[in-house]
């Protein structure tokens, strides 16, 4: 993934850093989780849009003291990993949810993009 030499005013990547962090910073205040679990600085694959919100998810939880542990893909020393093999049929429940961005078939899913990989059978957290 990455920017499109077309992309629209209204795209999230195209809005203000400073409005997105504050509109986090809004709900986090309400909501007072204990941890916020959201992408690394290469948004999971390079999308701009993960990307930003990876962003102004790091910047909100500056700003309130929210805990942040970001996915990663690949085991780290600072990363704490987690076995989803029993797991694999309710990870692909919940990619069907999401089915204007990826489509599960077999035991891949496919991304809007056309890019196809296994569905996740582990996962990493690194806290930040």
């Amino acid at each position: 993934a990455g920017a499109s030499p077309d992309v629209t005013a209204d795209a999230l990547v195209s809005a203000p850093l400073d409005d997105i962090a504050a509109d986090l910073v809004a709900l986090l205040e309400v909501i007072r989780p204990s941890l916020v679990v959201g992408y690394d600085d290469a948004g999971g694959y390079g999308h701009p849009d993960h990307v930003r919100m990876h962003d102004a998810t790091v910047a909100a939880c500056r700003a309130t003291g929210t805990p942040l542990a970001e996915i990663v893909s690949q085991p780290a020393d600072s990363v704490e990993w987690f076995a989803l093999e029993h797991r694999q049929p309710a990870v692909a429940s919940a990619l069907h949810a999401h089915s204007t961005q990826v489509q599960v078939d077999g035991d891949d899913v496919v991304h809007s993009g056309g890019q196809r990989h296994a569905i996740p059978t582990s996962v990493g957290l690194r806290r930040r």
